[in-house]
């Protein structure tokens, strides 16, 4: 077949009524609150009873009572009560945070701040030698952008796992790609919404929007390849080897013929 002609086929079959973006901007706002972490409440110490309290308190002469604590959701004076570098519950959360009006129920028309996205290559040129290599992305704060590695292993492995049961399906190339990237782009964009939406501290959001964490976030298979396995069914049909496999068990379920 020509090359132009898989070309055009391959186009065709990878366009997508909703683009990339949109999809994931569909999808996250439909869960908004869920990507605003709740406050860090720390564990109270288990209570005392009054008896066990004053036996305590005679022990030792030296012994000063305990400070109260606060009531759940309550200021902890002096910084008390919490690890170091989080933010306690009822500080205000940093601004210019991406999701906007979360809680808003009133609001019909909800708008995140997803980052812009560059899928980068060695092949097209568009990543330099030991950029971001055998890493997953990197993020951008100032520019509130994602870079991702399209050259990621674990991305080209979910790739080549489709390509090899969708063998000579006109088009699957492409339209297994684009699935690949747009449900890897999804995980990698909630994590950015999410810790940007929360109340760490900086050098905590340092390391969660760190390459080490996006990448330890694509490693995960199970879920990421249940979803691939289901969109790629309906833009594809069965795959190969799921139809091989189906034949399988229904040769092995006949009822064997008695020889009379």
């Amino acid at each position: 077949m020509p090359a132009e002609i898989r070309q055009l086929q391959e186009r065709a079959a990878s366009t997508d009524m909703v683009p990339r973006r949109e999809a994931i901007r569909n999808r996250v706002n439909a869960i908004l609150p869920l990507y605003q972490l709740s406050g860090y409440h720390p564990t109270p110490p288990p209570r005392q009873t009054a008896t066990q309290s004053t036996k305590a308190a005679g022990d030792d002469p030296t012994d000063t009572p305990a400070r109260p604590r606060p009531p759940t959701g309550q200021p902890c004076p002096d910084g008390a009560g919490g690890p170091p570098g989080r933010k306690h519950a009822h500080e205000e959360p940093p601004p210019n945070r991406p999701i906007e009006d979360a809680h808003d129920e009133a609001s019909p028309h909800r708008i995140v701040s997803l980052p812009d996205v560059a899928w980068i290559s060695a092949r097209d040129g568009s990543r330099a030698p030991r950029d971001l290599e055998d890493e997953a992305a990197r993020y951008h704060p100032g520019r509130h952008e994602l870079t991702i590695n399209a050259d990621f292993g674990a991305i080209t492995d979910l790739i080549t796992h489709w390509q090899d049961r969708y063998r000579g399906i006109p088009g699957a190339r492409g339209v297994i790609e684009a699935q690949v990237r747009e449900w890897c782009e999804q995980i990698l964009v909630e994590v950015v919404l999410a810790a940007r939406s929360s109340t760490w501290s900086d050098e905590q959001l340092h390391a969660l929007l760190s390459p080490t964490s996006f990448t330890a976030a694509l490693l995960p298979r199970h879920l990421l390849h249940s979803m691939l396995q289901k969109r790629l069914a309906q833009k594809l049909g069965t795959s190969r080897h799921e139809s091989d496999r189906s034949t399988a068990v229904i040769g092995s379920s006949a009822t064997p013929v008695e020889m009379c």
